[in-house]
């Protein structure tokens, strides 16, 4: 008979680490050392698993953490490292652990569930691809000889305090307390891949901050914050120093690189995993300043709205909307790559969804740092 869901004790963790890396790195590695602060006792609350005759057999882990979202305070809930062993497949414990996880990240505050992966057990709960990143490419043949007067080096735990300053700068990201930003940089590991630190230095100040993963000729910059004279000077450190062919870059924003790269963009990407809204009643509470500079308090203040954890009606004049799911809700706030659910909502030429179009989308963030 099964057990759970429930949170890991310490007594746990060894057993859980050692089925996780059986799922999950099967080449060889270790979960714990790549996921320090997801998979830990520090986070065992949110850790859980169901057991069957005391042995773990399914496993689901959230990390809690606040986000900028164009200035939108508000938290995420990120989901990673889903697994159950192959006995316990079909039986609906993943499905009751994520269903715990929601339950359980919307009482801790988050109102978005940001779950690396597009499994069907994902969309039966309207998980959806949403977002929209441009994916830059830089060939090394198109670029001429790089020459600034900055200097790029390896990052040291030194510049620690360095890179919370530049992420502050930052309206979007991950509001990551130093630990997790420490933890990341001794274990090495961001978006799933090995990776190397660096910062770059206008004499002895930092001014930009970079990860890079290199695979094969492709170096993957996974992590970025600089201004566009800093990015040149990473650009060169990938196409030259690292003798990569090209570089690769997944932006939300193209102004922050140089004019002259900003035709590189390969495609436009959505987010790296799926998107569910949880509480969208809380997230619309959170947004509304965001909202009211956008249209103005008065206009804000005539929309009627209805909103529940999952679902928003809105109402502007003879005009109804609905969003029905976390799904819909992501579309509607985070945008999407293909199809326009407010034109499939509303009526053509009608208020509605003008004052839609002019509210949203809202930033989301890229997982970057953020990964588990």
């Amino acid at each position: 008979m099964h057990e759970g869901p429930l949170s890991i004790t310490k007594s746990d963790l060894p057993q859980l680490i050692k089925i996780l890396n059986q799922v999950f790195r099967s080449d060889g590695g270790d979960m714990a050392r790549d996921y320090p602060r997801h998979l830990s006792l520090d986070n065992r609350e949110m850790v859980r698993i169901i057991k069957d005759g005391g042995q773990i057999v399914s496993h689901v882990a959230t990390s809690i953490r606040p986000v900028s979202l164009g200035g939108i305070q508000t938290s995420v809930a990120g989901i990673g490292a889903v697994a159950s062993l192959p006995e316990a497949r079909g039986k609906g414990y993943a499905s009751a652990l994520m269903a715990d996880a929601v339950e359980r990240s919307v009482a801790a505050g988050a109102d978005i569930m940001l779950i690396s992966g597009d499994e069907g057990i994902y969309k039966r709960m309207h998980a959806v691809e949403c977002g929209k990143y441009f994916e830059v490419c830089i060939e090394k043949e198109t670029v001429k000889a790089i020459h600034t007067s900055f200097e790029t080096v390896q990052f040291v735990h030194s510049n620690l305090e360095d890179i919370v300053r530049l992420r502050q700068e930052l309206s979007t990201r991950y509001l990551l307390p130093l630990e997790d930003i420490e933890a990341l940089f001794h274990c090495k590991w961001v978006m799933d891949k090995p990776s190397e630190w660096w910062v770059v230095k206008d004499n002895d100040q930092v001014i930009g901050f970079g990860v890079t993963h290199e695979d094969g000729s492709d170096i993957h910059l996974l992590d970025w914050v600089g201004p566009c004279e800093a990015f040149v000077e990473i650009v060169s450190l990938c196409l030259n120093h690292l003798d990569g062919e090209r570089l690769i870059y997944i932006t939300p924003d193209l102004t922050t690189l140089p004019a002259e790269w900003r035709n590189s963009v390969r495609r436009v990407v959505p987010f790296e995993g799926t998107v569910l809204v949880i509480q969208a009643e809380r997230l619309l509470q959170r947004a509304r300043a965001f909202i009211e500079e956008r249209i103005g308090m008065n206009t804000w203040g005539r929309i009627y709205f209805q909103a529940e954890a999952q679902k928003i009606v809105f109402q502007f004049e003879n005009e109804t909307a609905s969003f029905d799911n976390g799904g819909e809700l992501a579309h509607l706030f985070f945008g999407q790559i293909e199809g326009d659910i407010i034109s499939e909502k509303t009526s053509d030429g009608s208020h509605l969804r003008k004052l839609l179009k002019k509210i949203f989308p809202i930033p989301l963030v890229w997982y970057g740092l953020g990964y588990v």
